[in-house]
C-alpha cells in the first residue's frame, strides 16, 4: 500500500471543499458538529479513493470502487442533513455507521485480495 502525496492533498482539498459546501447550506444551530461529522467520513473515502494505491491493479480498482462509492453515500447523505436539517444524535449515528460500514466493506476487500 502506498500513498501518493499529490493525490491526498487534492483528496482532502475536496474533502474540505465538501465540508464548507454543507456548512453554507445549513441554517441550524449545531454548525460544529455538521463541520467534524461531514468532514472526517468525507476525508476518510476521499483519501482511500484518489491517494492510496496497492500494488495489484485488480485489487487496486476494487477498493477504489468501493471508497467512491461511499464517497456517494456520504455526500448524499450530508446534504440531506445539511438542507433538512437534523438532530445531533441521528447526524451522529449515521455518519458513524456510514463510516464503520466503510471501514468493515474496505478491509473485508483488503484481506480477501492480498
Amino acid at each position: 500500500m502506498k500513498i501518493n502525496p499529490v493525490s491526498l492533498l487534492l483528496a482532502l482539498a475536496f474533502s474540505a471543499l465538501f465540508t464548507y459546501l454543507n456548512s453554507v447550506l445549513y441554517s441550524g444551530d449545531s454548525l460544529q458538529t455538521l463541520i467534524i461529522g461531514s468532514g472526517i467520513p468525507s476525508a476518510i473515502s476521499w483519501v482511500l479513493a484518489l491517494a492510496v494505491s496497492h500494488e495489484n491493479g485488480r485489487h487496486s480498482v476494487n477498493l477504489r470502487l468501493v471508497a467512491m462509492l461511499f464517497v456517494g453515500l456520504v455526500i448524499a447523505v450530508n446534504l440531506l442533513f445539511a438542507t433538512i436539517g437534523f438532530t445531533t444524535p441521528l447526524f451522529v449515528i449515521a455518519n458513524g455507521l456510514i463510516t464503520l460500514i466503510f471501514a468493515v466493506v474496505y478491509q473485508s476487500i483488503y484481506k480477501r485480495e492480498s
